[in-house]
């Protein structure tokens, strides 16, 4: 962005992606309000009433296909992006050909260059990086890296109720002296989602607790004993009943 030439931000940690990206794309909208106020007004008024696709206080890149049921707010919008039919995408940062399809939510988030959100997906302050795809049915406060892909039926979960979120960090030490303890410690905050690094994939059936980070190049796939794959001693001709999955198998509950 050219934000990025005028403000320097000091990155702790890949979650701070996010930060990052929200002071950029604040500085856009704050030299966006700069403008009297009747041309905000005027543009307001066209950009809410006007036929087509709503495109309020946004920047949008050549080439791009929104489509006249989707909604585009505050956002910026690379060349060549894609927004579905009745999609939303409000106070966010698409890069070049990022896809939004039909019903996604987009809200508070950075999407790298070909980024995916797939149809009926929820993505709330989180940074998709190139190529990224996510298919879950919400994602909040995390990181995909980069072709990284995941499934409708997996889940990060994000809140803790019960104490703060511990994430896997050794706690500081002075320089050259042993790291003591076990490899967690507090974040500060209830609310934190999951770090994915670069090129892995999370099928169906995959949850992972806050605050977790998943390695690059990890393939993680839900416990094959929990997929049904044999009626075992149950008959196809059974009706009624009870039953559970064990080891692969149908079985009754007793």
């Amino acid at each position: 962005m050219a934000a990025s030439r005028r403000i320097a931000i000091h990155l702790e940690h890949r979650s701070h992606l996010q930060q990052a990206n929200l002071e950029f794309l604040g500085a856009e909208l704050l030299s966006a309000l700069g403008k009297p106020k009747w041309q905000l007004a005027l543009r307001y008024l066209w950009e809410r009433f006007r036929p087509g696709p709503r495109r309020l206080f946004s920047k949008i890149g050549a080439g791009c296909k929104i489509h006249p049921t989707a909604i585009v707010e505050g956002s910026m919008l690379g060349e060549g992006c894609e927004v579905g039919a009745y999609a939303l995408v409000r106070g966010s940062i698409l890069g070049p050909g990022a896809v939004i399809e039909d019903g996604a939510h987009v809200q508070m988030c950075s999407l790298g260059n070909e980024a995916r959100v797939a149809r009926q997906t929820s993505v709330f302050a989180s940074v998709l990086m190139d190529g990224a795809h996510s298919a879950q049915t919400i994602m909040q406060m995390s990181v995909l890296g980069r072709d990284t892909a995941t499934t409708t039926a997996s889940w990060f979960l994000d809140v803790k109720l019960d104490q703060n979120v511990r994430v896997e960090a050794p706690p500081l030490a002075p320089e050259g002296a042993p790291e003591p303890g076990p490899p967690f410690r507090d974040a500060g905050t209830r609310f934190l989602g999951v770090d994915v690094g670069h090129e892995a994939f999370l099928g169906a059936g995959v949850y992972i607790a806050p605050g977790r980070m998943v390695p690059s190049h990890c393939r993680l796939v839900a416990n094959p004993d929990l997929v049904l794959s044999s009626l075992g001693e149950v008959s196809p001709n059974t009706t009624g009943g009870t039953f559970t999955i064990r080891e692969g198998r149908l079985e009754p509950l007793q």
